[in-house]
């Protein structure tokens, strides 16, 4: 019997044991085969597959489609076995990379742990997109959680190298977990450091450079005060001899100090206070922008930001900033409330509820989501302007990349404190690592409490 190998990192890619591209199946028999691989079992019912792949047809209907499913994916190989009740992966399928990435990832033998990160090659069935809702929440689960898995090992693989004086090695791995993950602040200032230990400080410098660039487009802030410290040292000639090449990055020298004797992280952080973050955005609007006309583009964003300005106002917030159709906005900072984190999830559900009201003026159904972190963040004004940084800046972007079209997600931490005002429900798998360690996330319902 022909084996074959599966690639569901980054894409979806069938071959021959030999490198030998199979021909692409229909989005559904993907779908089916992705889902029976990943599951424990590697088996699934035909009456769950059925439902969950054809949400709105009939029972009859979407067991007949699911057949059809079958027979097509039996014409490109034989990798499944099915009997009357159930679905189970055939021998044939031998070599799976989500398989091989989960039995690598985390070990602590590197000669496992960085061939096993090699093989993470992207965001799990990137692409592939489908009418089957129930789908397409296990797929962001899913994918959300491999992502996570590939950060982590990519941390420690960092770690254990850079603690073994390897800043080579350390310096490949690290920049493989920012191609994953490229907003990790604290990983570009370690890359930053493995340079300083190479003796490259040109790329140390290029490394701030990337990571402030990427900062202002993706979230529109600015870097963190440490970040900022370890650039002065690098741009200083006399301070950049502190960094001793070889060096460990956790063995970097003091930091250096303020006329006043504090260091100056201590002089920032003095200023830092426990803030609420939300980032929201509209959900498909760079392909809205594309395809409707531009006058009514900037009819909506002027609506939408008009909008967003009177919710934010209303409660007390501040607007950090607009980028197209994405928005920062604050509580707790520079001005603290009793009730920011009630405030801050009441805005954010107020500007999905404003995105729905302006769908026929736009002529699309267009769907605004929000994710809100909290944490100390800073709040510097800067010509008459507010730039806002901290990890809850960074927290609250990639939770809002979780999340799907018309909801609001916020960290762990925020559906403690508002316990049984709001009701959140948790998302099942779904966790941000941003703030120093996992929270989980929660679905945030329609407000009901006092703000």
């Amino acid at each position: 019997m022909m084996s074959f190998r599966l690639h569901l990192l980054g894409g979806f890619e069938l071959t021959g044991l030999d490198g030998d591209p199979c021909a692409l199946p229909p989005k559904k028999c993907r779908a089916l085969l992705a889902w029976i691989c990943l599951s424990r079992a590697r088996s699934a019912s035909r009456a769950a597959m059925a439902s969950m792949l054809w949400p709105e047809a009939s029972e009859e209907q979407a067991r007949t489609s699911l057949r059809q499913c079958l027979a097509a994916l039996r014409r490109v190989a034989p990798l499944l076995e099915a009997d009357t009740e159930s679905i189970a992966l055939s021998s044939a399928l031998t070599d799976v990379d989500v398989w091989q990435f989960e039995q690598g990832a985390g070990h602590d033998d590197l000669r496992v742990a960085e061939p096993a990160l090699q093989r993470y090659g992207g965001e799990l069935l990137a692409g592939l997109q489908l009418d089957a809702p129930e789908f397409e929440q296990w797929r962001r689960v899913e994918a959300e959680r491999l992502r996570r898995l590939a950060t982590q090992s990519g941390t420690r693989i960092v770690d254990v190298l850079a603690r073994s004086g390897d800043a080579g090695r350390a310096v490949e791995n690290a920049l493989r977990v920012l191609a994953i993950d490229p907003l990790q602040e604290d990983l570009h200032r370690r890359v930053m450091q493995l340079y300083v230990a190479l003796g490259r400080p040109a790329d140390a410098i290029r490394q701030y450079r990337r990571c402030r660039e990427l900062l202002g487009t993706e979230l529109g802030t600015r870097p963190e005060p440490e970040t900022e410290s370890l650039y002065r040292k690098l741009v200083d000639p006399e301070r950049r001899q502190t960094l001793i090449p070889g060096t460990p990055p956790t063995a970097l020298d003091a930091p250096a100090r303020t006329e006043t004797g504090r260091t100056e992280a201590d002089a920032a952080a003095s200023d830092a206070r426990e803030a609420f973050v939300a980032i929201a955005d509209v959900s498909g609007f760079a392909a809205y922008s594309a395809t409707h006309d531009v006058d009514l583009v900037h009819e909506f964003l002027t609506r939408y930001r008009s909008a967003v300005r009177n919710i934010v106002q209303a409660r007390g917030g501040m607007l950090a900033n607009f980028i197209g159709a994405r928005v920062m906005i604050v509580f707790g900072a520079p001005v603290a409330r009793g009730n920011d984190a009630a405030r801050i999830v009441d805005a954010s559900l107020s500007i999905l509820a404003a995105v729905e009201n302006l769908q026929g003026m736009a002529g699309s159904a267009l769907k605004a989501r929000a994710g809100v972190a909290t944490g100390r963040v800073i709040a510097a004004l800067e010509e008459g302007q507010w730039i806002i940084s901290g990890a809850p800046v960074s927290a609250a972007g990639r939770i809002v990349e979780a999340a799907p079209a018309g909801e609001v997600w916020i960290a762990d931490r925020i559906a403690q404190a508002l316990g049984e005002r709001l009701a959140a429900d948790p998302v099942e798998g779904a966790v941000v690592s941003a703030l120093g360690s996992d929270q989980r996330l929660w679905r945030a319902p329609a407000w009901g409490g006092s703000t």
